[in-house]
């Protein structure tokens, strides 16, 4: 059995009959269950049993995450099914789970995505929501960027909305963007950044991490990225506490115009023993999302440490 059914037939078992039970499963990985927060009598509940996004169609509960939305309903779960969730979605060491490891550094809090925004996702051939689905596309994004990222959009507002989630994938902070010209473009959740990891539960800790400064630049980059939104990083912030016993090298790829900021932000995380590096952008004045990713990747690859830059400033 392959692991979208896998994970079809444990969600069948702890929420009851699907929608379609001849077929399923969409050409999408999309399966509709029912709703155990509204009770309807239809199933209305749709996961995707790829990138875990859930949605009512009736009382427009939504968030990412099966573990989550097990824990929001209350149903009881058998252990056994925990194990598989969190081995199978999560890629977590069971084994080590429950070991004397120090406990993440936890960020509690009350936050909710705007109402009048939905997920882009489901209804991207809608005409209300073609606005959104054209001005992502034109920036460079892809359609299974809409669901790996669960973009959303909002009709009346005309902005798009970037969620992010924690390693828990609880919300912990999101951004909208106009997709027009304003004087107000970007409004965002009031939360400190210094408190998350934007799109943590996206993040591969095994592997070479990327510092990049805004969202669209992350997600075409197409790399293990984190966005800071911004170009500074507090020397007290969750992220800069996570890079510091990150085991892999840490590249920044800031805009040109944050050089210095980057500079000060990499010596402090190599002073504790970090393999640290950034992107040379020579005279290169674009950013990642204008430039898009197989460029950058080719800049990517001329990767310049931070004491090759201190040496080229002394002129060694």
């Amino acid at each position: 059995m392959d692991l979208t059914r896998e994970r079809y037939q444990a969600l069948k078992d702890l929420l009851g009959s699907p929608a379609n039970e001849r077929n399923p499963i969409d050409k999408n990985n999309n399966a509709t269950f029912p709703c155990l927060f509204c009770h309807h009598h239809k199933p209305k509940m749709t996961i995707n049993l790829e990138t875990e996004v859930y949605n009512c169609w009736v009382c427009q509960q939504r968030g990412m995450g099966i573990l989550n939305l097990m824990k929001k309903i209350n149903v009881p779960i058998p252990q056994n099914y925990v194990r598989y969730f969190r081995k199978n979605y999560y890629n977590i060491d069971i084994e080590n789970l429950f070991g004397d490891k120090p406990k993440q550094e936890e960020y509690k809090n009350q936050l909710s995505i705007p109402k009048g925004y939905h997920p882009l996702y489901i209804s991207k051939n809608n005409i209300l929501y073609r606005g959104g689905t054209t001005y992502l596309l034109n920036r460079g994004l892809k359609e299974d960027d809409f669901i790996r990222y669960d973009i959303q959009y909002s009709p009346s507002e005309r902005r798009v909305l970037f969620p992010s989630y924690n390693s828990n994938n609880e919300l912990n902070y999101y951004l909208s963007r106009a997709i027009y010209n304003t004087d107000f473009r970007y409004k965002n959740a009031r939360v400190s950044k210094d408190n998350i990891i934007f799109n943590e539960h996206l993040v591969k800790w095994d592997q070479d991490v990327y510092i990049v400064e805004g969202v669209f630049d992350a997600i075409i980059s197409r790399k293990n990225a984190i966005p800071i939104l911004g170009s500074f990083i507090s020397e007290k912030s969750y992220l800069v506490k996570r890079l510091t016993t990150h085991k892999h090298k840490v590249i920044f790829a800031l805009d040109p115009d944050a050089k210095e900021k980057m500079f000060k932000t990499m010596k402090r995380i190599q002073s504790f023993g970090v393999d640290v590096s950034f992107v040379r952008w020579d005279n290169d004045n674009r950013d990642i999302a204008e430039m898009g990713s197989e460029e950058f990747d080719k800049k990517s690859l001329s990767g310049y440490t931070f004491q090759e830059e201190v040496l080229n400033r002394l002129g060694l």
